[in-house]
């Protein structure tokens, strides 16, 4: 298995280790996991569910060119 997922805790407030981290915690709004068996397992257990990523920011426009001084 390869690449990655993005997962949500099922249950608000639920608490999901993450062993590929050092046990850190899966935050609230999500994050990117390996697809590996672990997590696969945690799917079909039901204790975090596959989500949407948040949207990538944008960078910001370039801005408009500054017109020359009237002399």
């Amino acid at each position: 298995m390869t690449g990655k997922l993005y997962v949500k805790p099922a249950v608000e407030g639920a608490v999901v280790l993450q062993p590929d981290r050092d046990m850190a915690r899966l935050p609230a709004e999500g994050g990117f996991v390996p697809a590996s068996f672990f997590w696969h397992a945690r799917l079909l257990a039901g204790d975090v569910v596959e989500a949407t990523p948040p949207a990538e920011p944008t960078s910001p426009a370039e801005p408009a060119p500054v017109p020359p001084a009237a002399a």
